[in-house]
């Protein structure tokens, strides 16, 4: 990164961090947008390590998904958008299926507190989630 884009991200970092000292709205939002980032991120790296573990490269991996092998390295690298099309297309291409499941924010200030709640919040996801196969098994 150069020295001037490095400049540019930071004074971007610190205008936000003070509208959000006085902003709630903003702040939450904020909250919100770095959460999506985390689970984003987290599905970047799980979708590279399985390719890995596959032994599938990105070209092959890009031709099976119908695109360019800069696309893949683009969407492993943070350079493209992870649309849940293209996290979907990608998993397929990989023989895998993603599913999802979603907690009450509740739950997961109180795992803050609380990490054994973790594992209830698990067990309360798995009927969603065997909802979810059972769609996909049962025509």
């Amino acid at each position: 990164m150069s020295g001037r884009s490095k400049k540019a991200r930071d004074a971007l970092r610190d205008f936000r961090k003070s509208i959000e000292a006085d902003n709630a709205t903003f702040r939450e939002s904020s909250r919100v947008t770095q959460n999506a980032e985390t689970i984003i991120q987290s599905i970047r790296t799980r979708l590279r390590d399985a390719r890995l573990r596959y032994r599938i490269d990105q070209k092959d991996l890009a031709s099976r998904m119908g695109v360019s092998q800069s696309a893949v390295s683009k969407f492993e690298t943070e350079r493209a958008d992870a649309s849940l099309r293209t996290v979907t297309r990608m998993a397929d291409a990989l023989g895998l299926v993603p599913l999802v499941a979603f907690v009450p924010k509740k739950n997961i200030s109180a795992a803050q507190e609380d990490p054994k709640l973790i594992i209830e919040m698990i067990g309360a996801a798995q009927s969603e989630l065997l909802s979810q196969i059972t769609g996909l098994i049962v025509p």
